[in-house]
C-alpha cells in the first residue's frame, strides 16, 4: 500500500493504473512520448496514458498546456535548471571559431539528419570553423565535412567542452533538452529550432532560433559564428 504512486514513463503508467492500493496517482511526464514512435500501436499506447486521470507533473509549460488542453489532465509544470556546481564560465576560448553539435543518431527527436545537413552547409560557407560533435560515436558514419568526433563524454568533461565552443546547435523535436541551460551557464551561444516545444523556455532574447529546416538553421549558425 502507498499514499502516492508516480509513473515516470508510458510503460510504467499501465501498472500504476491497475494498482489498487494507492490513494493518489501522479505522472512525471518528461516528454511527449507518443512522438517517440511513428503512427503505431506503441504511439497509441503512449498517448492513452494521458487519459488515465493521473495528476501530471510536467517538465515545463509546453507539456503542461498540451496535456491539459488535449487530454484534460490536471497538470503542474516545473522549470528547467542546471547543476551550478558543474557548469560555469571560464576562459577556455580559442582563436578559431568552434561550432559544437549535440549528435544523437539513435534518438530521432534530436534531428540527427537535419543537423548533419546544417553542418555540411556551414562547413562549405565557413571552412575555417572547427566543427565538434559529441553525444554518440560517429566513427561509422561517412560524413562529408571535416569534424572532430568526441563520442560519448562523461558529465565532468562537458563544462570544458562547452567553454571551448562559441556556438552550439541543439535540435529538439519534442520537449526541449536541458542542454541549452547548461550551455548558457558556460557562456556558449545556442542555436535551436523554433517549435512550441522549444519556445516555452527559449526565446529570441536568449538564443538564436530558426525554423526547423536546413537553410534557416544554417543561416542562424553562420550569423552567430560571424558575430563577435
Amino acid at each position: 500500500e502507498a499514499d502516492v504512486g508516480i509513473a515516470t514513463s508510458w510503460e510504467t503508467a499501465y501498472p500504476l493504473r491497475d494498482w489498487q492500493s494507492c490513494w493518489l496517482k501522479a505522472y512525471f511526464v518528461q516528454d511527449y512520448e507518443p512522438d517517440f514512435f511513428s503512427k503505431s500501436s506503441y504511439a497509441m499506447f503512449a498517448e492513452q496514458t494521458y487519459r488515465f486521470g493521473f495528476i501530471g507533473l510536467t517538465a515545463g509549460g509546453w507539456l503542461a498546456s498540451t496535456l491539459k488542453n488535449q487530454y484534460g489532465m490536471q497538470t503542474y509544470p516545473f522549470g528547467f535548471s542546471y547543476d551550478k556546481a558543474l557548469y560555469r564560465t571560464d576562459t577556455l576560448r580559442r582563436k578559431t571559431r568552434r561550432l559544437f553539435y549535440y549528435a544523437r543518431p539513435p534518438t530521432p527527436r534530436r534531428g540527427f539528419e537535419l543537423g548533419l545537413l546544417v553542418l555540411e552547409k556551414v562547413a562549405q560557407a565557413m571552412p575555417a570553423v572547427e566543427i565538434v560533435t559529441a553525444g554518440w560515436d560517429l566513427s561509422s558514419f561517412a560524413l562529408s565535412f571535416k569534424h572532430k568526433d568526441l563520442g560519448t563524454l562523461a558529465l565532468s568533461e562537458l563544462p570544458d567542452l562547452y567553454n571551448s565552443c562559441d556556438v552550439c546547435l541543439v535540435i529538439s523535436l519534442t520537449n526541449m533538452s536541458l542542454m541549452p541551460l547548461e550551455l548558457f551557464a558556460c557562456g556558449c551561444t545556442v542555436v535551436s529550432n523554433r517549435l512550441p516545444c522549444v519556445t516555452w523556455c527559449l526565446d529570441d532574447t536568449v538564443a538564436e532560433l530558426a525554423e526547423t529546416e536546413p537553410e534557416a538553421l544554417t543561416k542562424a549558425c553562420i550569423k552567430m559564428l560571424s558575430d563577435d
